[in-house]
């Protein structure tokens, strides 16, 4: 069970913690003080911003980011909304893109190969996909037509979840016999296993885990911001 669901589903929890400011609610917020009241493992705190009287921190908890509000001598695990808007969806969004950004450079390197539109492309998007997964079969012609209408080029990489049998082959298989997007949307998975490929797959696994992808397709734009599943006005959102 992922650590943030298993957390928010406890939808409170409340703990004393010291070194509130009233200046500054994140005065004296760190991970010693978080971690002396809630025990999480691997807490490390990524971002913290104030907001009114409360901390909103955004800490890695077993490489997973999990939000936490700090306010007096409490500790709330869960999300804040305001007037109908989805606070900490909105710091999640940022956080994920600056983890995107430092990562990019690695996630460039296990691109599997591209589907650039017959016209040429003006933008990019990078698209995680599952050779075992229905919603990537069902959305994979809608990419390429998307594709087209909007001059983009699709960076295809795959991110075989662990619960596809057979979904880790055939992506070494893609990418050891240099599989294009005909293929890709043909479902041609034949050849042979390779060194290369098993490297790029686990990069790719390990990848998809610092970003904390749970689902295929999975497209991130080029500035990190992402959408899961095919919808075009999505798409058009992240680029």
């Amino acid at each position: 069970m992922k650590i943030r669901s298993a957390i928010i589903s406890l939808l409170l929890i409340l703990s004393p913690v010291a070194g509130y400011s009233v200046t500054n609610p994140c005065d004296g917020v760190d991970e010693n003080t978080i971690a002396r009241h809630i025990s999480l493992p691997k807490l490390s705190i990524v971002t913290k911003r104030g907001i009114s009287n409360t901390c909103e921190v955004i800490a890695r908890v077993m490489n997973e980011h999990v939000p936490l509000y700090v306010f007096g001598d409490y500790v709330i695990a869960g999300d804040l909304f305001k007037e109908k808007k989805h606070i900490t969806q909105q710091s999640m969004g940022e956080t994920q893109v600056k983890s995107f950004a430092s990562l990019k450079q690695e996630v460039d390197q296990i691109v599997a190969f591209s589907y650039k539109p017959s016209l040429g492309a003006e933008k990019y998007v990078y698209m995680f996909t599952d050779p075992e997964c229905q919603f990537c079969e069902l959305a994979k012609y809608q990419v390429r037509d998307f594709a087209e209408k909007r001059k983009i080029e699709i960076k295809v990489v795959f991110f075989p979840l662990p619960m596809h049998d057979g979904a880790r082959e055939k992506a070494v298989k893609g990418i050891c016999s240099k599989m294009d997007y005909n293929r890709y949307l043909e479902g041609d998975y034949t050849g042979s296993l390779c060194k290369e490929g098993e490297e790029i797959i686990n990069k790719s696994l390990s990848l998809g885990e610092s970003l904390e992808l749970n689902g295929t397709p999975t497209f991130i734009g080029p500035d990190g911001k992402r959408a899961v599943g095919f919808d075009a006005k999505q798409l058009e959102a992240i680029l």
